[in-house]
């Protein structure tokens, strides 16, 4: 919370006593722990009837505490154990970020399904998931309608929801948010089909998919090595970040060449042969790479490539927009004095109010990833999260709902988190330190330590979230924290070595560079030290080409780019051994 907007200081002293009570009893929740002998479980569907997996479900008593929890699997079902033996008071609420949030007494949830299992439960969905996918299977060869193939979409790392084909071979999804799916397609007998959909805001995708049918249950000598998975995973140079919408291309002499569309998983190939590859990564605004790899027999690898943005087209993809209109939830009229913000990598980039209309349109974004979030005095302010292909336009509209009050109204957005990242050894503070917030599944907020250890996390609405925090060296934390309306927390965290042989956890290495064009010492030439979608160090050559990274792990693998305007940008693989220092030089080659 941005402590500027509150003057009166009574209720700053209140924040505060708050916020330091809180963090002083629990980082966790739930804050009560039930020790009963009841046992529920069930299933959440979305309004067409298929199951909703990464659905949170909780239980929350008269004191608005959450007593138990759980989150759905992949096949919508759910269960909380220990639950008190007399139910009265409590409350089931189940919620999801393309869903509304559900709740009912716990109570009345039973009695509906004639006991404690079996209950069933759908979820509305938001105003913005009014998408859907429509997937007809059929075989390749012949045209033919396929039934009862098994068809999942999944966005990002997380399944989205499942079914199967019909008698006329089609599997229907429905409630979808805009957003870019992962299609997979599987029935015995057949090839598995994977491809990726980029779904708009309420469109209706319609999709063919051509099964390939299978050698037979005897398959030829030739094809017993090529159950291969290979992994591409582009990324930027500069954030470390993968990068969507790349074309990833593989290519094996005398076998015909084979193309996807990297999401953030990478782009991904399955059913690759033993043998060879040659490789070609190509993104607008990057500079293309390619290289070479290696698979064997039914090998499982993942390679990983930095791309960096072509100097020319740094701005290329900087000319996109997200038009926002804001309306009352109950009237439908239009709102007016809406404050709408755009974050990315946890920063706030943009914020503009809304007119008379109550629209308005954040321009001159970049290609990526945002959340936004809407506030207004007397409304209940909201997040939802919005990605943005280069030079694309997003319009939306949202509704918020009053929170009861008039002018002045508090909107319980307006929280924030403060942590401090500690090393719980000597209690030195860590600079660089990922932090990730994480609401319902989706990643709202993104940041890094700075020299103190410190990062903010704002403008939040009262919400249960994530947090994941990671530093090279240490274990990472995971734990969830709740935020009150407008409630500012400050939290000291402390990471530890994992507890692993000393060989592990050395972090006292370093790396000395020297780059060099034409027989002549190169400065100015940009090092990146990256490790796991996380850049680790970073700096410029200067002095005779000179530079030198300190505070890495031994016993690990780094991916090392070098670049520079005007020359071929390089990427090295190095490994470290015992922690010391390694030297390496590099001659740059002009474009």
């Amino acid at each position: 919370m941005n402590f500027h907007l509150f003057q009166a200081r009574y209720w700053a002293m209140f924040a505060f006593l708050l916020a330091f009570i809180i963090a002083a009893c629990s980082e966790n929740t739930p804050t009560e722990v039930p020790n009963g002998n009841t046992t529920v479980n069930g299933m959440v569907k979305d309004p067409g009837g298929l199951t909703i997996p990464n659905a949170i479900v909780e239980i929350i008593n008269s004191a608005n505490t959450r007593i138990a929890a759980d989150t759905t699997d992949d096949d919508g079902a759910f269960l909380l154990a220990k639950l008190p033996d007399d139910l009265k008071g409590l409350q089931l609420r189940i919620s999801h970020s393309d869903f509304r949030v559900a709740a009912q007494e716990l109570s009345a949830a039973i009695a509906l399904a004639g006991g404690p299992t079996g209950i069933s439960f759908k979820l509305d969905a938001n105003d913005s998931s009014c998408g859907s996918i429509v997937v007809t299977v059929v075989d390749d060869s012949t045209g033919a309608a396929i039934t009862g193939a098994d068809v999942k979409i999944s966005r990002g790392e997380s399944l989205r929801t499942k079914t199967q084909t019909d008698s006329n071979g089609i599997a229907t999804f429905g409630s979808l948010p805009a957003a870019t799916y992962a299609l997979r397609v599987y029935k015995a007998g057949y090839r598995v089909l994977e491809q990726t959909l980029t779904l708009g805001e309420c469109d209706t995708l319609l999709v063919t998919a051509e099964l390939l049918r299978s050698e037979g249950d005897k398959p030829q000598t030739k094809d017993s090595c090529c159950n291969g998975v290979l992994t591409i995973l582009p990324k930027d140079s500069a954030t470390g970040l993968v990068i969507s919408g790349a074309e990833v291309r593989i290519n094996k002499t005398g076998a015909e060449g084979r193309k996807v569309i990297s999401t953030g998983d990478g782009g991904i190939f399955r059913e690759v042969c033993a043998g060879n590859y040659e490789v070609r990564i190509a993104r607008e605004g990057y500079r293309v790479v390619e290289f070479s790899t290696t698979m064997g027999c039914n090998d499982t690898v993942t390679v990983e490539r930095m791309l960096v943005k072509n100097p020319e087209e740094n701005d290329s993809c900087c000319n996109g927009a997200i038009t926002v209109t804001v309306s009352d939830s109950a009237s439908g009229s239009a709102l007016s004095g809406a404050m709408v913000k755009a974050w990315k990598d946890g920063k706030l980039v943009k914020y503009e109010t809304t007119g008379s209309n109550g629209t308005v349109t954040l321009g001159a974004l970049c290609a990526g990833r945002y959340s936004l979030s809407i506030l207004r005095d007397g409304y209940k302010g909201i997040e939802f999260v919005a990605e943005l292909d280069c030079n694309d336009t997003i319009i939306t509209t949202r509704t918020l709902r009053s929170n009861g009050t008039t002018g002045g109204g508090d909107t319980c957005c307006r929280g924030s988190i403060t942590l401090v990242v500690r090393d719980s050894a000597t209690n030195n503070v860590i600079p660089n330190a990922a932090v990730k917030l994480t609401k319902a599944g989706a990643v709202v907020r993104t940041g890094k330590t700075n020299s103190n250890g410190e990062v903010v996390l704002n403008e939040l609405c009262d919400a249960e979230y994530g947090l994941f925090i990671e530093r090279e060296g240490y274990t990472k934390k995971v734990f969830e924290l709740e935020v009150g309306c407008n409630q500012a927390i400050e939290e000291t965290i402390l990471l530890g070595k994992p507890s692993k042989p000393s060989t592990d956890s050395c972090c006292t290495a370093s790396l000395s560079v020297r780059t060099k064009s034409e027989g002549a010492w190169l400065n100015g030439v940009t090092v990146i030290i990256n490790k796991g979608g996380v850049v680790i160090a970073e700096g410029t050559t200067a002095g005779e080409g000179s530079l030198i990274l300190e505070q890495l792990c031994g016993y690990t693998s780094y991916a090392v780019t070098f670049s520079k305007t005007g020359y071929k940008s390089q990427t090295f693989e190095i490994s470290y051994g015992e922690c010391k220092r390694l030297d390496k030089s590099v001659v740059m080659v002009k474009e």
